[in-house]
């Protein structure tokens, strides 16, 4: 999966140390995001594969275009466990992405 972003190489004066920093752009939700991320209604924006080659080429009123939400169909969802609430919790392992199922469960999304 490719996400669109953007980074800066700068200077700290506080720490005097030269940092890198990058951000994940977001852009509105698509429907199936919007009943997931239903507060703030928004969803990393997702490249294709072309997309995120041409992302790298592009200057910034090209790469604003591309900034919108991909298909439903382009993207799967599932529940995962509430046990990723929680920083106590060994959470880079493989249980994280696994779908997990609730007592009274009646759907998915």
């Amino acid at each position: 999966m490719y996400m669109a972003g953007i980074y800066n190489y700068w200077y700290n004066a506080l720490t005097q140390k030269s940092e890198f920093t990058f951000s994940i752009l977001t852009t509105h939700a698509n429907p199936k995001m919007e009943e997931i991320h239903n507060t703030k209604k928004r969803m990393p924006v997702i490249l294709s594969e072309n997309d995120a080659q041409l992302w790298l080429k592009s200057d910034a009123i090209e790469r604003q275009k591309m900034c919108k939400p991909c298909n439903d169909n382009e993207i799967l969802s599932h529940i995962v466990s509430r046990k990723l609430n929680s920083p106590k919790n060994q959470r880079n392992e493989a249980w994280a992405i696994e779908p997990a199922f609730f007592a009274n469960q009646t759907r998915l999304f």
